[in-house]
C-alpha cells in the first residue's frame, strides 16, 4: 500500500512509519521539518518527504496522489505565533480531509486525544474534538483513534519529568489531589494504528487506546525516578501554579519542558473517554498489554542533558 502520514516526523508519526516502512509499505511522511533523531528516515527507499504545512491544501492534494490511506497525525501540544490549536488541529484536519477528497484517497486515520471534548474551556481539548468531528463528517472511510497519555523513544513527557528529576529530585504534583492515568506503550499505539491504516478491522470506528494498568501521577514519577536512578519526593501544588509555570515556559524556552497541554492532561483522570466520545470496544487482539515499567520507561528515555542558556528564545 501507498500511505500518507502527516506529522510523519513526530513522535507518534515516526514510530508508525518505521513499523509500516519495515512491513513494506510505501510512505509518504509530510511535515513542516525533520530533527536529528528521525534523519534515518528519509535514507530508506520506501520513503518520500515532502515539506509541508498541514493548512497547505494544495501541497497536501500532491503528496496524497495515488495513496490508498492518509493518517492524519499531526498536531502540537502548545501554541507558539501562527501554530494555533485551532490553526494546526481544526482547519490543518479540514484541509486534509478535502485534499484527500480531491486526491480520491479511500481512507482516513484520526489520531484525537482520549479526553477530547466540546464545550470544556480548555483549547487542546476542544480542538481535538472539533477534528473529530470534520473527520466524521467527511463522507471518507474513516477511523478515530483517542490514546491517552503515550510513552516510549522519543516523547515529550516522561522526557520533561526525567530532565526535572535529573536536575532537582522534587516534582510538584498537578493538583492538590491524586490523579490516575493510563499510560500506553508507543507500541501498543502503533498496533492500533497499523490495523487501522492497513486493515478493515477498525473502519468506521472510535477507540480510546489507553494502558493496561491505572497509575497515580505520584506512582508514575517515582517510576521515572527510579529509571534514572533518583528517588524523587513528590508534593502537591496547584493547577493554577502549573499553568503559570507552563505558559513561561512555551515562552521562553525553544522547546518547553511542561506545555499547558501537558498540565491539562495530568490535571484531571486520565484513564478514560469523556462520555462524549461514545467510543466503540477495541477488539481484544488490539488491547494494550505493555505495563508502564521502570525498564521500558529507561529504554525510552535519551540522554539526559543539564538545562543551558542554549534552550531560551532570544528577541
Amino acid at each position: 500500500m501507498r500511505i500518507a502520514i502527516t506529522g510523519g516526523t513526530g513522535f507518534v508519526g515516526s514510530h508508525l512509519a518505521r513499523r509500516l516502512g519495515d512491513d513494506g509499505h510505501d510512505l509518504v511522511l509530510i511535515a513542516r521539518g525533520i530533527n536529528e533523531r528521525n534523519a534515518d528516515l528519509l535514507e530508506r527507499e520506501n520513503v518520500e518527504f515532502v515539506p509541508a504545512a498541514v493548512t497547505d491544501r494544495r501541497a497536501l492534494r500532491e503528496a496524497f496522489v495515488d495513496c490508498n490511506v492518509v493518517a492524519h497525525l499531526a498536531g502540537i501540544n502548545y501554541e507558539r505565533e501562527t501554530q494555533t490549536y485551532e490553526t494546526v488541529h481544526v482547519d490543518g484536519t479540514r484541509a486534509v480531509v478535502e485534499a484527500a477528497a480531491d486526491a480520491g484517497v479511500s481512507k482516513l486515520l484520526l489520531t484525537s486525544y482520549l479526553r477530547a471534548r466540546p464545550d470544556c474551556g480548555w483549547a487542546y481539548h476542544e480542538s481535538k474534538w472539533k477534528a473529530e468531528r470534520i473527520v466524521r463528517r467527511s463522507g471518507l472511510e474513516h477511523t478515530v483513534v483517542k490514546p491517552g497519555v503515550v510513552y516510549g523513544p522519543g516523547d515529550r513527557m516522561l522526557w520533561g519529568i526525567a530532565r526535572s528529576l535529573a536536575t532537582v529530585p522534587v516534582f510538584p504534583r498537578v493538583g492538590l489531589g491524586e490523579r490516575r492515568i493510563r499510560p500506553v506503550a508507543i507500541e501498543d499505539l502503533v498496533d492500533v494504528l497499523v490495523a487501522s491504516t492497513v486493515e478493515d478491522r477498525l473502519s468506521e470506528t472510535t477507540v480510546a487506546v489507553t494502558g493496561p494498568e491505572e497509575l497515580t501521577v505520584a506512582e508514575l514519577v517515582k517510576q521515572v525516578g527510579d529509571a534514572i536512578g533518583r528517588n524523587p519526593i513528590v508534593v502537591p501544588a496547584p493547577v493554577r501554579a502549573h499553568l503559570v509555570s507552563a505558559w513561561m515556559q512555551e515562552r521562553a524556552l525553544e522547546t518547553p519542558i511542561v506545555t499547558t497541554a501537558a498540565v491539562r492532561m495530568l490535571a484531571e483522570e486520565a484513564t478514560d473517554p469523556a462520555p462524549e466520545a461514545m467510543c466503540d470496544p477495541l477488539p481484544e487482539a488490539l488491547e494494550p498489554t505493555r505495563s508502564c515499567s521502570r525498564r521500558r520507561i529507561a529504554a525510552g528515555l535519551p540522554r539526559l542533558e543539564p538545562f543551558g542558556v542554549g534552550e531560551l528564545r532570544w528577541p
